[in-house]
This record gives structure tokens, sequence and C-alpha cells, in this order.
């Protein structure tokens, strides 16, 4: 009896002990992973439909109708999955800097559920676009009240500072007050650059002060980290980017040769020096073309580069939502 009794206190011992061991590992092993977490099954299937709408017409080359559908997904649904397949139909509708912030975002929870293909996809196209499609862009403005446009695209209004990725190529920037124009200036921004612009006041004028350098793996961390897009403390594999890169040769970087810039700049000098009214305006003559074929030149290079890029995006979209 005392035997049958020990048996019963031990299988009763055993059964508490595996009830506790797998009422504390089932909610772990059971969980939903977190791009889960939080969605109503509602909003699931309602983003399900239309993530498969964009589907289909992502295949059938209907890229802007198949980007609605994809945003209106993410608006019920913020799934990796869904961010890829839209960062996809950026890149065929040449929208560099949007495809760039919708990548990393497929990329915000280690890669999953992405396959590792995908990943890789991903990884790539980040460095490639960070490099060969975008420019780093830095304005500050110290300018009580001034607005600073880049193009049509409003920026800042000082006094303060803009940071982010905005496409390569030439541009215009305005500093306005009001409808009075203060300063502007056509620029050629490079890509896989870091340009700083500086507005500064000189007596009455007021200019434009530009310093360029390369970019660095730390500007692509810094930027993400001040970026309203990206989660706060999400690490970025540069490790992975750097290894993606190389498998993939997209030609000609989009930037001038440093050689051909010193060129414009020493005809520039040369116009300065000169005395005779005739001599210097030759020389700033000489040096507009000069620039104005850079441009061209750079523009070329980068449709060449944007045209072998969207060509990655055939294809490889992500069928289902896990």
């Amino acid at each position: 009896m005392k035997h049958a009794q020990r048996n019963w206190k031990s299988v009763l011992g055993f059964g508490l002990v595996m009830a506790v061991t797998f009422g504390a590992l089932g909610p772990s092993v059971h969980a939903a992973p977190p791009w889960v977490d939080g969605v109503s099954e509602r909003d699931q299937k309602e983003a399900r439909n239309l993530f498969e709408q964009g589907n289909a017409l992502a295949k059938d080359a209907f890229f802007t109708r198949a980007l609605d559908r994809y945003k209106a997904s993410l608006a019920l649904w913020n799934h990796p999955s869904i961010h890829f397949n839209t960062a996809k139909a950026l890149l065929a509708l040449d929208q560099p800097v949007e495809a760039y912030d919708h990548f990393w975002l497929a990329l915000q929870h280690g890669g999953q559920p992405l396959t590792a293909a995908q990943v890789e996809q991903a990884l790539k196209y980040v460095g490639l676009l960070y490099r060969t499609e975008l420019t780093h862009l830095v304005v500050r403005c110290d300018e009580p009240k001034a607005d600073v446009a880049l193009g049509k695209r409003a920026l800042l209004t000082g006094p303060g500072t803009w940071e982010g990725l905005v496409r390569s190529g030439p541009v215009s920037l305005a500093l306005t007050s009001g409808k009075r124009e203060l300063a502007k200036s056509d620029q050629l921004l490079s890509a896989g650059r870091r340009v700083e612009v500086t507005c500064f006041k000189r007596g009455k004028t007021v200019a434009f002060d530009l310093v360029e350098r390369a970019s660095t793996d730390a500007d692509m961390v810094a930027l993400a980290g001040r970026s309203p897009v990206f989660p706060k403390a999400w690490p970025i594999d540069l490790e992975a980017v750097r290894a993606s890169e190389s498998t993939e040769d997209l030609g000609p970087r989009v930037t001038a040769p440093d050689a051909q810039r010193t060129k414009v700049l020493a005809i520039c000098d040369k116009a300065k020096a000169g005395t005779d009214l005739g001599t210097v305006c030759e020389a700033y003559t000489q040096a507009f073309r000069e620039r104005e074929r850079l441009t061209n030149e750079a523009e070329a290079a980068r449709k060449e580069a944007a045209s072998k890029l969207r060509e990655l995006t055939r294809g490889g979209i992500v069928d289902t939502l896990r």
C-alpha cells in the first residue's frame, strides 16, 4: 500500500513538474511571431487578400497598381514580406529612396520570415542602392524662417538641419523667405557620397557652401538610427551587406571622375584670375560646358545603373504571408 502510495505521489509529482515545465515553455514555443502580435485575424485576412491582389498585378507588370495594394496591405499589417514586395515594386517604378527603406524594413526581424535567398536579395539591394543610386545629404540653415527646398521638395525651415537620402543626379537647391528668393544653386549629387550643404550669410548675400566626401558604413548606421522609418535600436548587418554587394556588378558608379572635376575648378580659377573681359567670359563658358558634359555623363551612368537594378527585380517576390 505504501509502495502504491509512493508511486501515486511520484506520478503526481512528475505530472506537476511536467505541467509547470510545459506551462512555462508553452507560450514561448507557440507564441506568435513579432510581426503577428497585436494584429487581428480580420486585419490579417484583409491584408492577405490585398497582398495577393498586389502579387497578381506585379506578375503582370502592373507595378503602380500593385504598389497601391501593397501599401494598403501594410496599413493593416506591418509584415516583413509585404515590405519586401513593396520594395521590389518601387524598384520597378524607379523609386530608389523608398525602395531602400522598405528593403531594410523587410529585414527588421533578422530576416524572418523571408527565405535565405530573399534575405540575400534584400541585403544586395540595400548596398547597391546606397552606393549607386543615392546620395547621403545633410542640409544646415541658420537663417530664421528661411525655407530650403530640393527641387519641388521642401526640406526644412531655418534654423535647423535636415538629413536623409535623396536620389543622385542634377538637382536645384533654393533658399526662400516668403516669396523672395535668397539663394539658388544647381548641383550634381554623386551616388555613394555624403554631401553637406550649409546656408551661410556674407553681408547681405546668402549662399550655399557644399562639401562632399565618400559615404562610409558609419554614415549608413547613423542615418538609420535617426530615421523615423526604422525601429529604435535596430541593428544593421553591415558585414552581410558588404558580402552581398560583390555578387552583382552594376557597371559604372554614378559619379564624375575627380580628375574631370578638378579640370572644371581649374578653368574657373583661370577665369577669376583673368583681367581681360573676353578671356574671362570664354573661360567661364568653357567651364559651364565642361560641367554640363559631366552632368550628362553622370545622368547617363545613373540611368544605366538604374536599368540594371530594375532588371534584378523581375520575379522573386514573396508569394504567401507566413
